[in-house]
């Protein structure tokens, strides 16, 4: 956010005479050309800008695969077969991982950053859970991938649009959408399991 102050700052300053320590850019206005000039000190606040933009997006596309260090891969033959004919099925890798216990923490979640779909399970949930609760569960999370809301969280959250209201529903509606999807898929109603929230 401060960089974007002084980038703004810097870019309302007088254009140098020369250009010979700056950037000048063409752009389109009003069906007109306008010459925009960036002083040496603006360079430096793009520069800055776009680098702490590049790590944050690096940063969210890989601080997701940190639950993966301690977990444990599932063998297909540990998940219901039917849900996994598909071919955008058949690229979620699946594993069981200790979550953390909290009010925010679920069972499972996935992971989408371009190009892998994760979807990690509490291990203790996964060995005990009914095989009727977890085919609803797989159901709900190959949902996600299928109707596009991992693409739509994960840019909420690298934008950080995340922290607005709409965005919040927005997602909320994603995991009714991925219940309905999963209850067509599977014949089973998430008010069947009690301890899914």
């Amino acid at each position: 956010m401060v960089l974007l102050l002084l980038f703004l700052e810097l870019c309302q300053a007088e254009p140098p005479r020369e250009l010979d320590h700056g950037i000048c850019a063409v752009y389109l206005v009003d069906g007109g050309v306008g010459l925009l000039a960036l002083r040496g000190d603006a360079v430096v606040a793009l520069t800055l800008l776009l680098i702490a933009l590049a790590l944050w997006v690096a940063f969210n596309w890989v601080a997701p695969f940190a639950t993966l260090i301690n977990a444990e891969r599932i063998s297909p033959g540990r998940l219901p077969s039917a849900l996994l004919t598909s071919a955008g099925a058949r690229k979620v890798r699946f594993y069981t991982a200790h979550l953390p216990r909290g009010p925010r923490v679920g069972l499972g979640f996935s992971i989408w950053a371009p190009p892998f779909s994760v979807v990690v399970f509490d291990q203790e949930f996964f060995a005990r859970a009914p095989t009727a609760m977890i085919r609803f569960v797989v159901a709900h999370e190959l949902a996600h991938f299928s109707l596009g809301h991992h693409r739509m969280r994960w840019l909420a959250v690298v934008t950080g649009a995340v922290l607005l209201p709409t965005v919040r529903r927005r997602l909320a509606r994603a995991e009714d959408e991925a219940d309905a999807a999963a209850s067509k898929h599977t014949g089973l109603s998430k008010s069947m399991f009690p301890g899914l929230r």
